[in-house]
C-alpha cells in the first residue's frame, strides 16, 4: 500500500500552496500545446492562421524537408509531445523534486526546439506559431532545470501514462488526417473518372469534320516524344505550383518507356510579373523567371536543352536564385551563363511565355496543372496515378498516330457557359439591406455579388458587372460583404489577413454609408473605396463621407456601431454557410459565374441572355 501511495500526486488542501514553479511550467506547456494545436488544425484545413498564407514561413517550413518526420507532420508530433508532457507534469509537477529521467526527457525535447529554431534562421523562414511552440518549450525547460533533482523520485507510472497519451494522440490525429485526405481524394477521383469516361467517348470521333468556329490546334514549342503519336499530351503548368510538382512526377513515371505519347509543356505562371490576371504579388513570385529561363534553355539547346532545365526547375519547387541557376547551367550544357541570364530579359523570350498565357486564357483553363489529351481537357487529373491510368485506357482505343493539327479544344466561352449551366443552384436568402442593391426587387434575374473592397480584382470586375447589368432592366443586383480578414472571416484556407489589411474598416465604411443615406451614398462610397485601395486611411474615408453629404461625426459613430457590425457578420455567416468562394464572386440565379474570365463582359451578356429565357 505504501508503494501505491508514492505514485500519487500530493493532494491539495487549504493549508497547501501550489508552487509557482508548477504554475509557470503549466503556463509554458499550455502555450506550446495551444500553438501546436493551431498548426494541426491549419494542416487539416479547418483554420487559416494569420501569417501562414502562400509563400509564408509557415507554409515553406511545413512543406520543406523537415516539415515531417517518419511521415508524421512535425505539428502532429509536437501536439502529441506537449499533451503527454502536460499530463506527466500534472502528475509530478507538484512534487518538491523531479526525477532525473524526467529532466533528461525534457532536455531531449529542448534539443528538438533548438534544432528547429536554428533551422528557421538558416533557411530564413519564420513561422510565428513555431516560434511560440519553441519559446514555450525553452521556458518550460528552464523551469525544470531550476527544480531540485531527486534520483529516487517515482517516474515509471507517469512516464508510461505520458507515453500512452503520446501514441494515442498520434493515432487520433492520423485517423483524422486519413479521413480528410480520403474524402478529398474520393471527390477528385470521381471527377477524374467522369472526365475520363467522356474522354474515351470523344477521342474516337477524331475524324469528324472540324467546325469552322473551332480554336487553333493546341501545340507547343517544346516536345518530348514523337511529334506524330496516337496520344498527344499538352499540360499547362507553373514551376511554382505544388500540384504541378506532383503532376510532373506523375508524368515522368507514366511516360517512362512509352513510345505512343508526345508531351508538350505550356507555361501558365500564376505570377504578377508576367501574368496580368494575377493581382496578388505574393503568388508564386519566381514562376515568370522560371518560365523565361526554360524558354532560353529551349532556344539555346532545343528540345533536349529545354527538358534538362525544365526538370531542374521543377525539382527546385520554386525555391531558386539566379546564383543557383548560374551554378547549375554549365552542368546542364549551358556554358555562357552571362548570355543565358541576359537572354531571359529578351522581349522575344517573354513574348513566348505571354503567348502560352493567351492560349490558356482563351481556353478558360481553371488553373494549373491543366491537362489536355488530343485536344480534350482531362479534369481531376491530380488524383493518384491519373496520368498512367488515363494513358493505359486511351491506348486500348488503338488510335492512329497523328500530328496535333486537329487537336482543337472547345472555346473557352463555351466552357465557361457550360460551367455556369452545370453549377449547383444556391438558394440565397432575400437581402434585407436595400441600400446595397440595384434594379427592381421583383426582377426575374437575381444577381448576388460578394466583394472584398481591398481585393485588387474587385474594381475592374465590379465596374464590368454594373455596366453590363445596367443594360438589362429585368435584373436585381444585391451586394454582400465577404472581407478577406481572418479575424472576422475564417473562410480562407490559403490567404492571410495581411493581404487585405484595410478590408474590415473599408467594409464598415461602405455599410455605414448605406445605413445613413441609402443606395446612392453606398455606391458612391463603394466606388471611392475601390479607387483608394492602396491609399485608404480613416481620415480619408471620413472626408469622402462628408463629400457624399454625410455628417462626419455621425458617420464615425455608425461605422463603429453594433448595427454595422451585425450586418457584416450576417453577410459573412451567409457566405460561409453556403460555402461561397473567394471574393469577388458572382451568382446569377443562384449559379456561380467565373468573374475572372478574360472575356467577363461577353460572358455576362451570354449568361444574362440565357437566364432571361429560363
Amino acid at each position: 500500500m505504501s508503494k501505491e501511495k508514492t505514485f500519487a500526486a500530493p493532494s491539495s488542501s487549504t493549508n497547501q500552496r501550489v508552487p509557482s514553479r508548477f504554475l509557470l511550467g503549466l503556463i509554458f506547456l499550455a502555450a506550446s500545446l495551444a500553438a501546436s494545436i493551431m498548426l494541426v488544425v491549419q494542416h487539416l484545413g479547418h483554420l487559416q492562421l494569420p501569417g501562414c498564407g502562400p509563400n509564408s514561413g509557415c507554409e515553406t517550413l511545413a512543406e520543406g524537408r523537415w516539415g515531417s518526420l517518419l511521415s508524421w507532420p512535425i505539428s502532429y508530433l509536437g501536439t502529441a509531445y506537449f499533451l503527454s508532457l502536460t499530463v506527466v507534469w500534472l502528475w509530478i509537477g507538484l512534487r518538491p523534486a523531479l526525477s532525473g529521467l524526467f529532466k533528461w526527457g525534457v532536455r531531449f525535447g529542448m534539443l528538438g526546439s533548438i534544432f528547429f529554431t536554428i533551422l528557421m534562421f538558416v533557411e530564413g523562414h519564420f513561422c510565428p506559431y513555431c516560434i511560440a511552440v519553441h519559446s514555450g518549450n525553452m521556458l518550460f525547460w528552464i523551469v525544470v532545470e531550476c527544480s531540485r533533482r531527486e534520483p529516487k523520485s517515482p517516474f515509471f507510472v507517469p512516464s508510461m501514462i505520458g507515453a500512452m497519451v503520446f501514441f494515442a494522440q498520434l493515432i487520433v490525429l492520423n485517423n483524422i488526417d486519413i479521413q480528410a485526405k480520403d474524402t478529398a481524394a474520393e471527390a477528385q477521383e470521381a471527377k477524374f473518372q467522369t472526365s475520363l469516361s467522356n474522354l474515351l467517348v470523344e477521342l474516337p470521333k477524331y475524324d469528324r469534320p472540324v467546325p469552322e468556329d473551332t480554336t487553333a490546334p493546341l501545340q507547343g514549342r517544346w516536345q518530348a516524344g514523337e511529334k506524330v503519336s496516337p496520344i498527344r499530351l499538352v499540360v499547362f503548368s507553373d514551376y511554382g505550383c505544388k500540384d504541378c510538382w506532383e503532376m510532373e512526377e506523375q508524368l515522368e513515371e507514366a511516360l517512362e518507356g512509352r513510345d505512343d505519347v508526345s508531351y508538350t509543356h505550356l507555361h501558365y505562371p500564376l505570377c504578377a510579373q508576367c501574368n496580368p490576371s494575377i493581382k496578388w504579388k505574393e503568388m508564386h513570385p519566381n514562376s515568370c523567371r522560371a518560365a523565361w529561363a526554360a524558354e532560353v534553355a529551349g532556344m539555346l539547346g532545343g528540345d533536349d536543352g529545354f527538358w534538362r532545365l525544365h526538370r531542374w526547375l521543377f525539382k527546385q519547387k520554386g525555391e531558386w536564385t539566379d546564383e543557383q541557376l548560374v551554378t547549375v547551367l554549365p552542368e546542364l550544357g549551358f556554358e555562357d551563363t552571362d548570355a543565358f541570364l541576359a537572354a531571359m530579359d529578351d522581349p522575344k523570350i517573354k513574348e513566348a511565355v505571354t503567348a502560352n498565357l493567351k492560349v490558356g486564357k482563351s481556353l478558360a483553363i481553371p488553373g494549373t496543372p491543366c491537362v489536355f489529351v488530343n485536344g480534350r481537357m482531362l479534369e481531376g487529373a491530380c488524383t493518384e496515378h491519373s496520368i498512367r491510368r488515363m494513358l493505359d485506357s486511351v491506348a486500348k482505343l488503338n488510335l492512329p498516330a497523328r500530328t496535333a493539327d486537329r487537336d482543337r479544344p472547345k472555346h473557352g466561352m463555351d466552357r465557361l457557359l457550360d460551367r455556369w449551366r452545370q453549377a449547383e443552384v444556391v438558394a440565397f436568402p432575400r437581402h434585407s439591406e436595400p441600400g446595397r442593391t440595384l434594379g427592381p426587387v421583383d426582377a426575374s434575374i437575381r444577381a448576388v455579388f460578394w466583394v472584398d473592397h481591398q481585393s485588387p480584382y474587385t474594381p475592374e470586375i465590379s465596374r464590368t458587372i454594373r455596366r453590363v447589368l445596367a443594360e438589362h432592366e429585368d435584373v436585381h443586383l444585391e451586394l454582400l460583404h465577404f472581407p478577406i480578414n481572418s479575424e472576422h472571416n475564417m473562410k480562407f484556407e490559403k490567404l492571410t489577413k495581411n493581404i487585405a489589411p484595410d478590408t474590415w474598416p473599408m467594409s464598415k465604411a461602405a455599410e455605414a454609408a448605406a445605413k445613413l443615406k441609402g443606395q446612392d451614398a453606398f455606391w458612391k462610397m463603394h466606388d471611392w473605396l475601390l479607387d483608394h485601395q492602396d491609399s485608404f486611411t480613416i481620415d480619408g474615408v471620413l472626408d469622402a463621407a462628408v463629400e457624399i453629404g454625410i455628417d462626419r461625426d455621425q458617420f464615425t459613430q455608425t461605422m463603429e456601431s453594433e448595427k454595422v457590425a451585425s450586418s457584416l457578420a450576417n453577410d459573412i455567416k451567409i457566405g460561409n454557410d453556403l460555402k461561397v468562394g473567394f471574393p469577388p464572386c458572382l451568382f446569377i440565379n443562384g449559379q456561380t459565374i467565373n468573374v475572372y474570365s478574360y472575356e467577363l463582359e461577353q460572358l455576362l451578356r451570354n449568361v444574362l441572355d440565357e437566364a432571361a429565357g429560363q
